[in-house]
């Protein structure tokens, strides 16, 4: 089923529009104005267009359980808020992301960021991923791709967060309630740019973090939770506290 769209679909305050399993959109879907209308996805879409744009937002974007929607290349998505049902999943390729992403209950769908054969996939967060009492199930970064959620301090909640070759998680002040870990023993980059108390476990034994860096004069306070990395670098002036947790690295510097 296709859903093809000359110039735009505009939704009202309270419209909703439905895209079942099979539907490839080609086209824009917005709101009428900011913040306006809901978009529903009840099985495989994929769209070439965009959600949402940045003076046209839309209101919600809702993935039905086991539901999947493929932001297909440099398509953007602009909305209030995303809400994933359980077994969902959302994946971002190069296009602009602007949204708070929560589960429908707490430890439902997941994110991928970064698709196969694009450039200038990195991201840089403006709304959060997870919410209290609706946290993600889980959110993957891709090989080479840089997540940012320092720049705006935006919180992370899932239950797990997996790292690639490459990639790069940028955390500030929001909390990062997430185990994360890599997908193969020295993978990817965490770089904690503001002071922080972790609430989820950094890499495990069999699959630690390739690099896992606190910025100058940063406090970070790791309380009962296992680190596990390949090499910790500290800058000037920087703390790292350890607590019950484990904490172990190759190389310190």
């Amino acid at each position: 089923r296709s859903l093809r769209v000359a110039n735009a679909i505009k939704l009202h305050d309270g419209a909703v529009l439905t895209l079942n399993n099979q539907s490839y959109v080609t086209g824009e879907i917005k709101g009428f104005s900011d913040n306006k209308g809901t978009v529903v996805i009840n099985g495989h879409v994929v769209a070439r267009g965009a959600f949402g744009t940045a003076s046209n937002s839309l209101n919600l974007v809702r993935l039905e359980d086991d539901a999947n929607l493929d932001m297909n290349a440099d398509n953007a998505v602009d909305a209030t808020t995303i809400n994933l049902g359980d077994n969902s999943l959302l994946t971002v390729g190069s296009g602009a992301f602007v949204a708070s992403v929560q589960g429908t209950e707490d430890g439902q769908g997941s994110v991928t960021f970064g698709q196969n054969d694009q450039n200038n996939q990195n991201k840089t967060l403006t709304g959060s991923l997870g919410a209290v009492n609706k946290t993600l199930e889980n959110i993957i970064i891709n090989a080479d791709v840089s997540l940012d959620a320092a720049t705006n301090n935006v919180a992370i909640r899932a239950t797990g967060l997996t790292l690639n070759n490459g990639s790069t998680l940028r955390i500030g002040t929001g909390a990062l309630a997430a185990s994360v870990v890599s997908a193969a023993d020295n993978d990817g980059t965490i770089s904690i740019e503001g002071d922080n108390i972790l609430s989820g476990s950094l890499g495990t034994d069999a699959n630690s973090i390739g690099t896992i860096s606190v910025a100058a004069g940063k406090i970070v306070n790791a309380s009962t939770r296992d680190v596990y990395a390949n090499n910790m670098s500290l800058g000037s002036a920087a703390v790292f506290t350890v607590g019950t947790g484990a904490l172990k690295a190759n190389t310190f510097d």
